[in-house]
């Protein structure tokens, strides 16, 4: 069995497959969720770490402070990060193709780690969080509407 990854590896590589191809207004879109979601993680520190993790988060932060927590976080601890990441009203955004690309991204993450084979304990958890943003991008979706146009003579 190998041993797991934690937070910070496993988001840099998904956020890279993330960014690959894109440009523009998508990824910095892309990067505003690597942003939150990082400070999601930083803000959970005492919550989803283990005794022995917060003895070694007080030795790495004093080597790196910043994102120290991503470092030393399991992987199996990011379904209730992202939990808390979606409902939590600090990490809400405002806008409606921010909010789609959010939500996007989390259910990507979802999937991803729905298939590592050492988090299959906590698969059922994870299909009900991809349920779960799934339905809320349903939400956020702009209506298609038809578009009248009226002819203005003169």
């Amino acid at each position: 069995m190998r041993a797991l990854p934690t937070a910070d590896p496993f988001l840099a590589e998904f956020f890279a497959d993330r960014r690959r191809g894109t440009s523009g207004v998508r990824r910095d879109r892309i990067d505003r969720v690597e942003a939150d979601l990082r400070l999601a993680i930083e803000l959970t520190e005492q919550e989803e770490l283990a005794a022995d993790d917060v003895v070694l988060l007080a030795a790495e932060r004093q080597f790196a402070p910043l994102a120290a927590v991503a470092r030393v976080l399991p992987v199996t601890a990011l379904p209730a990060v992202l939990h808390r990441y979606l409902t939590d009203a600090l990490y809400r955004p405002r806008a409606g193709d921010d909010a789609r690309d959010r939500l996007d991204t989390c259910a990507a993450l979802v999937r991803r780690l729905a298939r590592e084979p050492d988090l299959l304990p906590l698969t059922r958890e994870l299909r009900r969080l991809d349920e779960r943003v799934r339905m809320e991008r349903v939400t956020v979706q702009p209506t298609r509407g038809r578009i009248r146009v009226r002819r203005v003579r003169g």
